[in-house]
């Protein structure tokens, strides 16, 4: 799978009455109605991001820096997308490389960093460029800490002190220096499940039924 999608098939997810009368629909029709059903998912899928729970009910993993009020994945909540056919509807990411952000997030996939991919993925191989998420991320998991501002103890890091105040290299000796290695080459950061995209069995039990009577009703008026 190259990114994150949900594909839903005529004859697939739906039972064997709802098969039949599908078949029996015009091309166009069979589209529309699958059509309707990736809406509701998507629509399903917005809900819980915006709930923060997964498919199975329950609350997400809060993020590590309780600082960061903001919800999670609410901008990739934005850009699921839609496609049908009269055999098939994808709900998916237009972009591969936000779908490759959502399956991160929907499975758990812990992602394996290096010097080299973070400053890929900053355009730079200049060290004097400012520290990225990932390092600062990286940072605060390993404990680093900065005094408070009244100068009275200390507290874990925020990913935006970093950015704002370290440069790649000194976020790279620091984070040598608490895991006391001589070199850090590549370091895991881990991602919690939160699952969003997609729908139970009941769900496409109750919205498919209703869409069907829908169609169905539909058909009738027009003959």
């Amino acid at each position: 799978m190259p990114f994150m999608s949900v594909r839903f098939v005529a004859g697939g997810q739906f039972t064997v009455m709802q098969q039949m009368k599908l078949l029996k629909m015009p091309a166009m029709r069979r589209k529309r109605l699958l059509a309707q059903v990736g809406r509701r998912v998507r629509s399903l899928s917005r809900k819980r991001i915006r709930a923060q729970k997964g498919l199975d009910g329950k609350a997400w993993e809060p993020r590590k820096n309780k600082q960061v009020k903001r919800k999670m994945l609410k901008e990739l909540g934005k850009k699921i997308a839609v496609f049908s056919t009269p055999r098939k509807v994808d709900i998916t990411f237009a972009s591969p490389s936000t779908g490759k952000i959502a399956r991160q997030h929907q499975e758990g996939i812990e992602e394996v960093m290096t010097a080299a991919k973070v400053m890929a993925q900053n355009g730079s191989t200049d060290e004097d460029e400012p520290a990225t998420r990932a390092q600062a991320r990286a940072l605060r998991d390993a404990g680093y800490k900065i005094r408070r501002k009244n100068g009275k103890g200390w507290k874990l890091t925020s990913l935006k002190h970093v950015v704002q105040n370290m440069t790649m290299k000194q976020a790279g000796l620091v984070l040598r220096i608490l895991r006391d290695e001589d070199s850090v080459k590549r370091w895991v950061v881990p991602t919690p499940i939160r699952s969003f995209l997609g729908a139970t069995q009941k769900d496409v039990n109750e919205f498919t039924q209703i869409i069907f009577d829908q169609t169905l009703q539909q058909i009738k008026r027009a003959k």
